[in-house]
């Protein structure tokens, strides 16, 4: 089993091929709950945090590299 800063490294080398269930693992790991999901919106929460991604729909198959970077600034920025 992978640490988070092992996943975070694997994110940030690949910030364009990142599938959702990738970064749903991360983020739960880093200790958030999924508090509520909305179409393609999923809302993580954690100590009054709130986290927001959206889940890639329609022929997208990974998560918009933005919403990646985000995310890994988001964890690294507790660290």
């Amino acid at each position: 089993m992978t640490s988070l800063s092992d996943d975070l490294e694997r994110l940030r080398r690949n910030a364009k091929g990142v599938r959702f269930a990738d970064l749903e693992r991360v983020i739960l790991r880093a200790g958030f709950a999924l508090d509520r999901a909305r179409g393609s919106h999923r809302v993580y929460v954690r100590a009054g945090q709130i986290l927001t991604v959206v889940k890639p729909h329609g022929r997208h198959t990974t998560c918009h590299p933005r919403d990646v970077r985000d995310v890994i600034r988001f964890l690294e920025g507790e660290a």
